[in-house]
């Protein structure tokens, strides 16, 4: 198999995934149904967001973004993912802070926290001041993220 039809294949697999999702009867099915299903989604929303990241990783790692004249990765995938500055800079802080926090990275990938949480430690991460800190104690505070992420009656979960 080529790598084209491999990628192909990905991106129509993504496409069905996201019809069928589209597709669903929230209303045929019974509330704890309907929260199992919405739980679920969450989480394999959370895994893409992961791949995403990793796949921004693997290109920076790779320098794959040389290639097209762009300076660093957070470029390369703002120009071909058609993304704001905004959104492939915060991508781009978390892949990078991803490299440190391998216990919030495992966390990520698994869908047990979701991007806002994971985002949240990249974004303290960042300051030089506490980074070290961070990095000794994540497993202390990822503790907290993956209790916010799965108790649907957390405070911040009510909207």
């Amino acid at each position: 198999m080529s790598y084209m039809s491999s990628v192909t294949d990905v991106i129509e697999g993504l496409a069905a995934a996201v019809e069928a999702a589209r597709g669903v009867d929230l209303g045929a099915m019974t509330a704890a149904e309907r929260g199992a299903f919405l739980g679920a989604l969450e989480a394999q929303a959370a895994r893409f967001g992961a791949a995403q990241v990793a796949l921004l990783d693997a290109v920076d790692r790779g320098g794959f973004h040389h290639c097209d004249g762009m300076r660093n990765a957070r470029t390369h995938l703002r120009y071909h993912g058609h993304l704001s500055y905004a959104e492939a800079s915060a991508r781009s802080r978390l892949q990078r802070a991803l490299r440190d926090l391998d216990e919030v990275r495992a966390a990520y990938e698994a869908g047990e926290i979701g991007t806002c949480q994971a985002r949240r430690f990249a974004r303290t991460w960042a300051n030089p001041r506490v980074r070290d800190a961070l990095v000794s104690s994540q497993d202390v505070l990822l503790a907290v993220a993956v209790a916010e992420h799965s108790s649907p009656g957390h405070p911040a979960r009510q909207s």
